[in-house]
């Protein structure tokens, strides 16, 4: 009979001890599950937003590097730098009355808008008409997303 009651006590815990890992290993799979629906449209917006702007400040840095070795080629081969050019990644420059985007070689075009001389201030017209620098591409951004139509 002694037997018989500590087989049925050793049944019971190696019972309960596998049920309660079983509900720890269901629990753990309805946490992954519900943390993969927690995941909103505007987190993934988000997420999405926060990439763009990585890879925007890596063109950055990429765009730096490369002028920073053609200013290094350009002293090496004896050639004159002009000094603009070390401070500015784009140029705004009229072109038939539209304002066009250039590298800062002022001979790469990097984007055409269609962007009016006319639909711009005094101020800022002359300036593109000299030729406009832009010393990161959020600056060009941010003057392309105020005069773009």
């Amino acid at each position: 009979m002694v037997k018989k009651m500590i087989a049925i006590l050793a049944a019971m815990v190696i019972l309960g001890g596998l049920a309660y890992y079983s509900g720890v290993l269901y629990s753990e799979k309805n946490m992954t599950e519900e943390q993969a629906h927690l995941k909103t449209p505007k987190a993934i917006f988000l997420e999405k937003q926060l990439s763009d702007l990585r890879a925007m400040e890596d063109r950055e840095e990429e765009l730096k590097q490369a002028r920073e070795m053609a200013k290094q080629e350009a002293s090496t081969q004896g050639e004159m730098v002009l000094a603009e050019t070390e401070d500015y990644l784009y140029y705004l420059i009229e072109e038939f009355g539209y304002v066009n985007i250039y590298l800062a070689d002022r001979e790469t075009i990097y984007e055409y808008t269609n962007i009016t001389m006319d639909m711009l201030p005094a101020a800022l017209q002359s300036e593109i008409s000299e030729g406009k620098g832009m010393t990161s591409e959020r600056e060009l951004y941010d003057f392309l997303e105020n005069y773009s139509s």
